[in-house]
């Protein structure tokens, strides 16, 4: 039995509104893989050229703070 078979089998077993609740969720999942949300080639460029900075710029907890509300936990 595959994964997707006991999936089907796991889901079949589920009331109505669990089920629904399941297929909410795959759909969501699956639209998350649509190529639309890929990087643009200029995205991955800025990725890539940020990545490459040895001295990176890091907001402080004081602009996390001005901007959340809080600071978070390291």
């Amino acid at each position: 039995m595959t994964v997707l078979d006991s999936f089907l089998a796991f889901t079949a077993r589920l009331d109505e509104a669990d089920r629904a609740a399941v297929e909410e969720t795959l759909a969501a999942i699956m639209e998350s893989f649509d190529p639309r949300h890929d990087f643009t080639p200029a995205e991955l460029e800025e990725i890539e050229r940020r990545l490459a900075d040895p001295n990176p710029a890091i907001a402080s907890d004081d602009d996390i703070r001005r901007i959340f509300g809080h600071a978070f936990d390291r």
